[in-house]
């Protein structure tokens, strides 16, 4: 999907499209991503604003203030980032997944989302002094979130430095472009009420069953923690999966 295509849909109406038919040699499906909607849900991401309450009702359950350094594993991490792309309040969350603890959750996010400003500040900082030396100092912070846009300016560094700056101008454009989009597209849910086909139409230009939408695109720059598609989540745990698993988050 390209942010020329994501800019059109922001503003076009969404239409129903009947699927074509399937001929009897068809090509291999493409693989499904592991545990993409787990739980019967509206089928669409939560918004910005449903997100913010998601976390408030999670910190109110979890009693005292909980920080990204209390206690999570990987399974919390796991929950807390399909409860919130299946559109699931706390509340249905946790009658959906009995024995659940709020706490955990709510430290799960927290430290994905303290990630996520980490490496936010750190393309900032790129874009703010464009140089050799800002890029080596902050890229590896900064491509937990832009791995292709990271790995494109490493090349140019090396190969031709003095195109460095005008480089990370352009892809900031691309990145700021991209991301605008997005959030615009994300902003038409709030209008959708269940059962919706435009939401879920919606829903799947986001992300959809095989790991694709404008969340995966290398531009987008997640600006919270439902916004991150599993690769970026591995990426901000520290993981390096081998690309089948990369899916799975």
């Amino acid at each position: 999907m390209s942010t020329r295509s994501i800019t059109r849909l922001t503003t076009a109406p969404l239409r129903a499209v009947p699927a074509p038919a399937v001929p009897a040699a068809a090509p291999a499906r493409r693989q499904l991503v592991e545990l993409w909607h787990p739980w019967v849900s509206r089928h669409w991401p939560c918004t910005a604003a449903e997100e913010t309450v998601f976390v408030a009702d999670l910190a109110e359950l979890a009693g005292d203030a909980v920080t990204a350094d209390d206690e999570f594993d990987r399974p919390d991490v796991t929950t807390i980032v399909t409860a919130l792309r299946c559109g699931l309040t706390v509340a249905e969350l946790l009658d959906k997944a009995r024995g659940l603890r709020p706490r955990r959750l709510a430290a799960a996010h927290a430290y994905l989302d303290r990630g996520r400003r980490e490496a936010e500040q750190a393309w900032g900082s790129i874009v703010a002094d464009p140089t050799s030396g800002s890029l080596r100092h902050h890229g590896r912070v900064a491509a937990t979130l832009l791995p292709v846009i990271i790995s494109h300016l490493d090349s140019i560094e090396r190969s031709s430095r003095r195109d460095l700056e005008s480089s990370v101008r352009a892809a900031d454009s691309e990145i700021v472009h991209t991301t605008q989009s997005v959030v615009m597209l994300e902003q038409r849910l709030e209008q959708c009420v269940a059962p919706s086909e435009h939401g879920r139409a919606i829903g799947g230009l986001l992300y959809d069953a095989y790991g694709d939408g404008a969340w995966a695109l290398g531009t987008f720059l997640a600006p919270r923690v439902g916004t991150l598609v599993p690769l970026r989540v591995a990426s901000l745990l520290g993981e390096e999966l081998p690309g089948q698993l990369r899916q799975a988050s």
